[in-house]
């Protein structure tokens, strides 16, 4: 008896096997997604265990374009949803501090890069041009727990026109997967005006802007000033930003103590060569600047020698002066600096997608980018009008940063901004160096715009701020901050 059993064992395994021979090949990526179903689902397999697979070998399997359509379907996905999973820790982490967490954000899976899966997803989404029954077949992977293809789509950063109404016309509304495609390529239009700029009017036609929600203010920006605010984006990393930290360090101390000394010196030297100059002169080695030689008026022989002792006296008055001069402007900077640091820290930071109260309105921090030019609004003197100009970094070795903003009025009555007091720089992190890199603003499409602003309850208008940094600048970690009066934030680049 036992022997049957096993007999009949063995030959279930061999069949297994033999199926197993004529399907696909198990691929690393497939046991992985089979151990996530096994578990409590992909998100949890993900957090629990993802740090500990070969993803390596999962972005190998990534480039096979040999395996079949949901092979690769499973490869993309566990790619992305596992970057994303690794992003949004670091992006809860930092806004904790926020006035408004990204948890609250919709749109929180848009607003990120992801460098290491955006080429696999692009790659794949394309294929539904050219492999389109396969392509949509391979949805069938998805049949229960779909939460992650919003991930997915999120990852996506090169959606051509053709590639975007392919997926929105092929996808099956009457399953949970096609409804949870289609709220993931709405949030990804939302996410990226300038984008889909070229194909806006086929879009509403569509009927893709008729309830926005929470996004109104995007789709005001959007409708009335997409048609001039073109980009030339620069595929480059986003300048180093800081937290602007401060302390106490021993060189800040260092440089106070310093500073003290030189001005008690020099104040010292001023006031005995002014009031007792027969007794101060007897004594050169407390001349400012002067050294042990063994000459009596050391370093000032020359002049006393030539021009006598009335000259000798007046120079000790000015190098005494000098040095007082400098002894006090030394731990005076430093004050400055750590006042305006101490300023800035207090300004709440913002990551991109949040919200900050700002100029006594409400700030949205739509987006940042690194940008060679971009179109707007300027008044030409000569020609008594405004036209539209370009904007372009002074040198070809240099980029404009550009902060895409948009400024509501969240009161009950009227908003009056004075756009020459919107300020925009970037401080520098090392303490002590009161150097920043001052930027500009772009007031509802216009560069310079003389008039004050005044904004009804609930009207928004678009605000940019950019600034144009070198290659040096670009490298040396600054915080970005936007002040108007006694409001100000701290942009966060990521």
């Amino acid at each position: 008896m036992k022997q049957t059993i096993k007999l009949l064992v063995v030959a279930v395994l061999l069949c297994g096997c033999l199926c197993a021979c004529k399907g696909e090949t198990m691929t690393q990526a497939d046991k992985y997604w089979t151990d996530a179903q096994s578990a409590n689902g992909l998100e949890n397999y993900l957090a629990d265990k993802g740090a500990q697979l070969d993803w390596e070998t999962v972005r190998g399997e990534a480039e096979n374009e040999e395996l079949s359509m949901q092979q690769q379907f499973r490869i993309v996905l566990l790619l992305s949803a596992y970057e994303y999973q690794c992003l949004s820790k670091a992006i809860d982490t930092a806004s904790l501090h926020g006035q408004q967490s990204l948890r609250e954000d919709s749109l929180r899976m848009f607003c990120v890069d992801y460098p290491d899966s955006s080429a696999y997803v692009n790659a794949y989404l394309k294929k539904v041009n050219t492999q389109e029954d396969e392509f949509w077949d391979a949805f069938v992977v998805v049949s229960g727990s779909c939460d992650y293809l919003e991930a997915l789509i999120a990852a996506a950063d090169e959606l051509d026109e053709q590639t975007l109404f392919n997926l929105l016309e092929g996808l099956n509304e009457n399953e949970m997967w096609g409804m949870k495609l289609k709220t993931a390529l709405q949030k990804w239009i939302w996410a990226h005006p300038e984008e889909t700029q070229d194909y806006l009017a086929l879009l509403k036609e569509k009927g893709f802007y008729e309830d926005f929600g929470l996004y109104e203010s995007k789709r005001v920006h959007m409708e009335n000033y997409a048609a001039w605010h073109e980009t030339k984006t620069v595929r480059k990393r986003l300048p180093a930003w800081s937290s602007l930290s401060r302390n106490d360090g021993m060189m800040k101390i260092a440089f106070i103590v310093l500073g003290v000394f030189l001005t008690v010196w020099g104040l010292g030297c001023f006031l005995g060569a002014l009031f007792w100059w027969d007794k101060y002169s007897l004594h050169p080695k407390f001349f400012p600047l002067a050294k042990r030689y063994r000459w009596q008026i050391d370093t000032y022989k020359w002049v006393y020698e030539t021009y006598g002792d009335k000259a000798l006296r007046k120079s000790v008055l000015f190098w005494s002066a000098v040095i007082a001069v400098m002894g006090i402007l030394l731990p005076a900077a430093f004050l400055k600096d750590d006042a305006q640091r101490g300023q800035i820290s207090a300004y709440p930071q913002v990551w991109q997608g949040e919200t900050s109260s700002f100029a006594g309105g409400e700030l949205i921090f739509e987006e940042a980018e690194v940008s060679e030019g971009f179109m707007v609004k300027r008044f030409n003197m000569d020609q008594n009008q405004y036209e539209e100009v370009e904007v372009t970094a002074d040198t070809y070795e240099e980029d404009i940063l550009l902060l895409k903003t948009t400024l509501t009025n969240n009161s009950g009555g009227m908003l009056h901004i004075v756009p020459e007091d919107l300020q925009f720089y970037a401080k520098l992190a090392e303490e002590g160096t009161d150097i920043s890199i001052n930027g500009h603003a772009v007031v509802d499409g216009y560069l310079y715009y003389s008039d004050a602003v005044e904004l009804a309850a609930g009207e928004s208008m678009p605000v940019w701020f950019w600034m144009s940094l070198t290659g040096e600048e670009w490298e040396q970690p600054h915080a970005f901050v936007l002040q108007y009066g006694g409001t100000g934030c701290v942009i966060s680049l990521g």
